[in-house]
């Protein structure tokens, strides 16, 4: 039993990295949809349309800019509908100028960051309860005994006038002081 929960856990921590790794490599990964598509579209051809399209929204990207660039999902998967473009762009700066001008985008047409589907899920919220109790639920303290919570308070010593506590004290002192002024 206990076992199986240390295995679990481990699993969990696993599938986090996972996770992890997957989103630092799609870091600087943007989708476009709804880019219209030829029908006999190549690389240079998806390349030239991408970069005037970004010219469009007042971004200037060059091909030594571009890693890689392609459309997702094997045509005729969807019927009819315009396949999403990949494009990797070689720095974070370039993805952020470009997402900074998503707005200025055709109407029908926009720009999401490349996200793994777990992801997707999560945000949309259709993901199951297990992984999403996890990354949600707030951080709790744990219930490590302390020296305060041994000792009763007594409410009386903490509401005490300070200057009564000072007087309480001096008065205490003893009256024959042995250094001499």
């Amino acid at each position: 039993m206990v076992e199986n929960e240390k295995l679990k856990n481990e699993v969990d921590v696993l599938n986090k990295k996972i996770l992890n790794l997957e989103m630092n490599s799609r870091r600087n990964n943007i989708v476009i949809h709804e880019l219209p598509e030829a029908n006999e579209e190549k690389y240079e051809d998806l390349s030239i349309f991408v970069t005037s399209t970004l010219k469009e929204i007042d971004i200037k990207i060059g091909t030594k800019e571009i890693d890689r660039i392609q459309r997702l999902e094997k045509k005729g998967d969807k019927d009819n509908k315009t396949r999403p473009i990949l494009l990797a762009t070689t720095t974070l700066q370039k993805k952020i100028e470009i997402l900074r001008n998503k707005k200025k985008m055709k109407p029908n047409t926009y720009i999401t960051h490349d996200l793994p589907k777990q992801k997707l899920l999560s945000k949309k919220g259709n993901q199951s309860a297990t992984f999403n109790k996890k990354e949600t639920e707030k951080r709790k303290r744990s219930e490590t005994p302390s020296l305060g919570n041994n000792i009763p308070i007594n409410s009386k010593v903490y509401k005490k006038d300070a200057f009564q506590y000072l007087r309480t004290r001096s008065n205490s002192l003893p009256e024959n002081n042995s250094h001499k002024n």
